[in-house]
């Protein structure tokens, strides 16, 4: 009929940066083919949580295992699997390990009980990377 038609795109499989799109249109025995203008779309990085969960330092509580850290990384409310997150006490790291299928990251740190008890917990970052964010959650202990 001669009006413009429309051409909308949603999806959430574009890798954060630019990126350069073009609406294609084949066309059809009645309408020509034709391209659209080209159109720059900036996708950001994508927000990420860290929860540390508390790590306990003393033998009193239910026989949890001493000096256990451990931390879940999210983005949008899904885990973050295959990701680095760094546990430090204090100002020294412990240890940096990959997140699991469930966006969890755990940190043997029993030979720092009395740090983890002087520094009152630990911190576990997550240092982003090409599509989301960094973010950084302090675990506490439990005594």
């Amino acid at each position: 009929d001669g009006s413009a038609g429309v051409a909308q795109l949603t999806t959430a499989a574009l890798p954060a940066g630019t990126h350069h799109l073009t609406a294609v249109y084949d066309g059809t025995d009645v309408h020509d083919a034709s391209d659209s203008a080209v159109v720059d779309v900036v996708v950001a990085k994508r927000a990420t949580t860290v929860h540390a969960a508390a790590a306990a330092v003393s033998l009193a509580p239910l026989g949890l295992p001493l000096g256990q850290l451990r931390a879940t990384v999210t983005t949008g409310g899904q885990p973050l699997a295959g990701v680095a997150v760094e546990f430090k006490v204090g100002t020294k790291v412990v240890c940096t390990t990959t997140t699991n299928g469930s966006g969890v990251a755990t940190c043997n740190a029993v030979a720092q009980l009395l740090a983890l008890v002087l520094n009152g917990g630990y911190t576990a970052t997550f240092g982003g990377d090409a599509n989301h964010l960094s973010s950084t959650a302090r675990g506490a202990i439990i005594k």
